[in-house]
């Protein structure tokens, strides 16, 4: 098949995917009255420059600084009535470096809805990302400012200066309460991703399903209790491998305050493996689990935190344990300037011996700062420091990035 093929295949396999999120968010709409909507528009545009040691994190030879040109577009878009929350965030970002002769433009969607009845709530979240094999494979070190707790941890740690990755996430849920105290829950993950372009053949595409179904008892007006059993499966698109997972679930939430939450979860899981290329054979991967997540919001200043064991679909092949902890600060220093300090570490460690080359740990850090020029218009500086280490030689490699960029930012919601 020709390049051309192929970038047209990709074209429209991202246009499939696009109107499949575009349809699930309309069945949560179809049914709201047009009067009774409230609409909700935020526009941003930027542009920047950029300067790093490493950016293409040279494991061996010699290292390339460079410098590169940023911009970025988006908008963050709300519908609300009595009994529903819709909001879509899409964003374009370009960049371009010259000295490294490289240049990507990356296209996101993310998107939440929520519906709230008398005895039901349902909801449906996620996100459509289309980048390069750069801002793809490498985690951010700040939280989603939409969906802060996206299921999977996808990414590879490898990066390449060709070729991209398209990956839906989708996470529908319905709870349904049989009494003021109990009630019955089920969530779901859908993921599918795909690797295309030159040296896309280093990275396996994957399609991923998961379900939780579950009871949910309120202990009182600040805790409750959950338990629910799981099942999943990954199926890597090439035919190489596939896993069957099922195992429990246990949640412990509580409401500090009505600014400060937290929730603790414990999984306990098996997964079944099954390999056919490059050596066939049958495996199977049991293990615990447990994530501890924390939110705190005060007047001038918010905390986010998630920390633990997950496990996750990855486009190195297969499934992994993903260790990870991520943290990061907001302050507002005076009315017009805002900080904000973050940190994500994660280990991934492959379940299945064929992928274990594949095994990575990375941090990242950055510390970002905002100033408010006017009410809509503003100067953004920022550092960003990371630093990863693969399995076997020659695998450590480090970057820091320096940024500055100036935009436009509507008036948030009122």
């Amino acid at each position: 098949m020709s390049f051309s093929s192929r970038e047209a295949a990709a074209g429209r396999l991202i246009r499939r995917r696009l109107a499949t999120a575009g349809a699930l968010l309309a069945l949560g709409l179809a049914a709201v009255p047009a009067g009774a909507q409230e609409y909700y528009f935020q526009p941003r545009a930027d542009i920047g420059v950029e300067y790093d040691t490493d950016r293409d994190l040279v494991t061996s030879g010699p290292k390339q600084s460079s410098e590169g040109y940023l911009a970025g577009g988006g908008a963050t878009l709300g519908i609300a009535t009595p009994t529903t929350d819709t909001t879509l965030r899409p964003q374009l970002n370009y960049s371009d470096y010259p000295v490294l002769s490289e240049s990507a433009l990356q296209e996101l969607l993310d998107f939440n809805s929520v519906y709230s009845g008398q005895r039901s709530q349902a909801g449906i979240y996620g996100r459509f990302d289309h980048s390069d094999l750069f801002a793809s494979e490498l985690a951010s070190a700040t939280f989603n400012p939409l969906n802060p707790n996206l299921p999977t941890t996808p990414e590879t740690g490898r990066i390449s200066a060709t070729g991209t990755r398209t990956l839906l996430t989708i996470v529908p849920s319905y709870q349904y309460a049989l009494t003021p105290r109990l009630g019955v829950g089920v969530t779901g993950t859908y993921q599918d991703s795909n690797y295309g372009g030159s040296g896309s053949q280093y990275y396996i595409s994957y399609q991923y399903y998961s379900g939780t179904a579950g009871l949910d008892w309120k202990l009182n007006n600040r805790s409750s209790i959950s338990f629910g059993v799981i099942g999943s499966r990954e199926t890597a698109n090439n035919g190489s491998s596939s896993t069957d997972g099922h195992g429990v679930q246990a949640s412990y939430d509580y409401a500090w305050s009505k600014t400060f939450t937290s929730t603790l979860t414990v999984v306990g899981q098996q997964d079944d493996i099954h390999n056919v290329v490059p050596v066939k054979f049958d495996t199977t991967s049991s293990g615990f689990g447990a994530t501890y997540e924390l939110s705190w919001k005060g007047q001038i200043s918010q905390v986010l935190l998630s920390a633990g064991r997950t496990f996750t679909p990855n486009g190195a092949g297969g499934t992994f344990n993903c260790d990870q902890f991520q943290i990061e600060y907001h302050r507002d220093l005076t009315q017009r300037m805002t900080l904000v300090v973050a940190a994500h570490y994660i280990q991934n460690i492959a379940q299945s011996t064929v992928y274990a080359g594949s095994d990575y740990d990375y941090v990242t850090s950055t510390v970002d700062l905002k100033w408010q020029l006017t009410r809509t218009w503003y100067i953004r500086g920022g550092l960003e420091y990371l630093d990863e280490n693969f399995s076997g030689p020659h695998t450590s490699t480090d970057n820091l990035t320096a940024t500055i960029s100036f935009g436009y930012e509507g008036l948030g919601k009122r």
